[in-house]
């Protein structure tokens, strides 16, 4: 028997549970949305991270899985969550 907390959903952290830089680049990441007035590329989150393409790829999979972004099906790939 697993002990849930309150506001929390099973196999889903809280998103305060962010590593430095999961935070850093989501917080890129909602600069960008906001100035971009749309959800920005991962080629785009990866230069203003001044980090590899791949690797920003495989941090916001990270936030996918933890509730911060989710994946698009089409055009651009991620968003951000919303708010819960």
């Amino acid at each position: 028997m697993s002990i849930v907390g309150i506001g929390m959903k099973r196999g889903r952290p809280p998103i305060n549970h962010l590593t430095t830089r999961q935070h850093e680049l989501l917080g890129v990441f909602k600069r960008l949305t906001k100035d971009n007035m749309g959800p920005p590329t991962v080629r785009q989150t990866a230069e203003a991270m001044g980090m590899a393409t791949p690797t920003a790829f495989v941090l916001m999979n990270v936030l996918v899985t933890k509730g911060a972004l989710v994946k698009r099906p089409s055009g651009r790939g991620f968003a951000l969550a919303p708010a819960r």
